[in-house]
């Protein structure tokens, strides 16, 4: 029965995030009041949770023939402080350098994801495990992902939600955990497994009721771009000025 209200509360997220920003906005109309504060901020990072000692937002991975994989940690400030948060649905994207196209070990199996070179982790209840960065859930929510492609781009959307019923207890200025991404290295066999890559976090959906809708997180600030194997970061200047250009496969 939990695990049905979880699945209701994420396609009811995932509905919210399909609307036209109007009917968003008339949804949420009963709780404008309390939506006046600053928009939420994303943070990412590999190793641990940004603002972590261990944190760092460059990774260095060497192509090996072991089963290796790094971790890439999600976490975001609400902007707001709330009784009622819901859930998020966030969108990464995976770039090469300009004029590259992406190497096998980003394809993470083409159009529905596959957990072949990724796994996705979400927050338990009582999990201990994401150091600086609390769980904003009292109960185990619901996750899933999608991941498309272009020639030399990635876009995974992730969607994480509770039942409505369940919604946690949030305060604006902490970071709360959100995800983890755990990417299997490239074998040496495998075609360009040490490219540079750019990784942005462009954009979240904050839900902080499934009344008043969803909320877009901040696109500014924050720390919102790693960089795998780019020369000092390099792989990522260009990205950090320019908005994200995502245009979906067209669909027959």
């Amino acid at each position: 029965m939990r695990a049905t209200r979880a699945a209701l509360a994420l396609l009811t997220i995932a509905g919210l995030a399909m609307q036209p920003a109007h009917a968003r906005a008339d949804a949420s109309a009963d709780g404008a009041a309390k939506a006046k504060a600053s928009k939420g901020t994303l943070y990412m990072a590999w190793h641990a949770p940004w603002g972590s000692s261990r944190a760092t937002d460059h990774l260095t991975a060497a192509c090996t023939e072991e089963d290796v994989r790094d971790t890439l940690v999600l976490t975001f400030d609400p902007g707001r402080d709330d009784s009622t948060f819901a859930g998020v649905m966030a969108d990464l994207y995976f770039r090469a350098t300009p004029g590259d196209t992406l190497g096998p070990m980003w394809w993470f199996g083409g159009g529905p994801l596959a957990d072949v070179n990724l796994i996705i982790e979400y927050p338990k209840s009582g999990d201990n495990t994401w150091g600086v960065a609390p769980i904003a859930w009292k109960v185990n929510g619901f996750g899933a992902a999608k991941y498309d492609r272009t020639g030399g781009t990635g876009h995974l959307k992730i969607v994480f939600a509770v039942p409505s019923d369940n919604a946690g207890p949030v305060q604006a200025g902490q970071r709360y955990a959100f995800a983890r991404l755990l990417i299997l290295r490239g074998k040496p066999s495998k075609a360009r497994c040490n490219q540079p890559i750019c990784i942005e976090w462009a954009s979240a959906g904050l839900t902080f009721d499934v009344i008043a809708g969803e909320e877009d997180a901040s696109t500014t600030g924050g720390h919102r771009f790693v960089s795998w194997n780019g020369r000092a970061g390099a792989s990522c200047g260009e990205f950090a000025r320019a908005p994200s250009g995502w245009k979906p496969k067209p669909t027959r």
